[in-house]
């Protein structure tokens, strides 16, 4: 015999609790476990495993994308009960599993009963097919007409594209060249005809928006996208308002000026902010922070926020993971260690290795080769390339505010830059503006590292 499923009702205010309540409470199906009037109560319920579904609505509560992630994560189906065109808005983008628009005027509880229980059958079996998915793209008319998912009247046209791909460039501790690789990388791809946004969230403080001349000091970026996503408030538009054109073809979403500000980056909110970029540029390029340890004192409790979350939650989104070093022994050490790391956090390995501040021209083959070897023999068969050293090249780069692809074309640390965004370019699989010598790049890559 199947158990009951464990319902909480969070409807403080609502003027329809009691007949939900009556309507469920004569229900086999269900359980009305509480009727939470405090966020708090409805998180505790959750986290302690008692709880299958929750119907929520209103403004009362304090509702926000953390919120409904938190309860996802607790494997709560969250299904909204909606009144007008702006809850419903807010509900959506903020990832619930499915949105009923009721009308207190002609409510009917027992539509309301029969609509959860489609909703959590058709739910819970997308879960068994795809266990990390929790958004739904169900609604549902309960006395009305269901209400059409809200469209940003501002937003750019629509256009039949493939969503862009997210390349997320990561490093071990030591400052082995994460935000130069990625501004070259991103730089290289513009020049290629892509739309690239290159987005700066390192946790610890960014350094982009300085390296390509944005000095000002307060300028909006990806924490004001947390903050409208977290709000439920993040359209295409307002996305599109925070970036900062730096170069034909690339745009710039900065980051923290400030480390102390890293809470601002929730990871429910991110995951808003990755989804959109994807649907609004070609390629998106994430320049992330070093650490990828959680909080071992904080691990215990999934509510707490975690510094790291950000870097994690940029390489679990992306497609391709680009994990840059520092050619000298010490860089060499960290590197093998951290690719150990990042294999146990995001379950796979880099697409490719750069092992930065390499030799000359002339013996680029050479150790190429050597750093593929200590790979292999430390267990990463991993395509791997070494970028060259060129200290003048970077500091007129950095002296000009732009990115080193375009102060110093000819320079050979550019033309293998240029190289690394050719064999990222080849993984895309096809994509228009993908030419066809460049489909080699990759093979040319791997026969210079074998």
């Amino acid at each position: 015999m199947t158990s009951p499923l464990a319902l909480a009702l969070a409807l403080p205010g609502e003027g329809l609790e009691e007949s939900v309540l009556a309507a469920f409470e004569r229900t086999r199906g269900f359980d009305v476990r509480r009727r939470c009037l405090e966020l708090e109560d409805l998180l505790g319920l959750a986290q302690s495993g008692q709880l299958d579904v929750a119907l929520i609505a209103g403004t009362v509560l304090r509702w926000d994308g953390d919120v409904v992630a938190r309860l996802q994560t607790c494997g709560v189906c969250v299904i909204a009960l909606v009144a007008d065109q702006s809850q419903e808005q807010r509900f959506r983008q903020w990832g619930v599993d499915a949105v009923m628009t009721i009308q207190m005027s002609a409510f009917d509880a027992d539509e309301v009963i029969t609509e959860v229980t489609s909703v959590v059958t058709q739910t819970r079996s997308r879960k068994d097919r795809h266990p990390h998915s929790f958004a739904h793209d169900v609604s549902s008319g309960i006395a009305g007409e269901s209400v059409a998912q809200t469209q940003d009247p501002f937003a750019p046209p629509a256009v039949d594209k493939p969503q862009a791909k997210v390349m997320t460039v990561w490093g071990p501790t030591g400052a082995p060249g994460r935000s130069t690789t990625a501004v070259g990388v991103a730089s290289a791809l513009a020049q290629r005809d892509h739309r690239v946004l290159l987005i700066d969230a390192d946790p610890y403080g960014g350094a982009l928006a300085l390296m390509l001349g944005r000095r000002e000091p307060d300028i909006p970026g990806l924490a004001s996208a947390c903050r409208l996503a977290h709000h439920g408030r993040l359209t295409p538009t307002q996305l599109m308002g925070l970036v900062h054109h730096v170069e034909p073809g690339l745009d710039l979403m900065t980051g923290l000026l400030r480390a102390d500000r890293w809470p601002e980056l929730r990871p429910a909110a991110l995951e808003q902010v990755w989804s959109l970029a994807r649907d609004l540029w070609d390629v998106v390029v994430i320049d992330v922070g070093f650490c990828l340890e959680e909080d071992e004192e904080l691990s215990y409790d999934s509510m707490v926020p975690r510094r790291n979350a950000t870097t994690i939650s940029a390489l679990a989104t992306a497609d391709h993971i680009v994990a840059v070093g520092s050619m000298d022994a010490i860089g060499l050490a960290r590197l093998v260690r951290g690719l150990d790391d990042l294999k146990q956090v995001v379950g796979r390995e880099p697409s490719v290795v750069v092992a930065n501040r390499g030799m000359g021209r002339s013996r680029q083959v050479a150790v190429q080769r050597q750093v593929k070897e200590i790979l292999r023999e430390t267990g990463h068969d991993v395509p791997a390339m070494v970028l060259p050293f060129d200290r003048e090249a970077c500091s007129e780069a950095l002296h000009a505010g732009r990115s080193l692809i375009r102060v110093a074309p000819q320079s050979a640390l550019a033309k293998n830059l240029h190289l690394l965004a050719r064999t990222l370019v080849s993984h895309l699989g096809g994509e228009q503006g993908v030419e066809l010598g460049d489909r080699t790049a990759l093979g040319r890559l791997r026969r210079l590292s074998a």
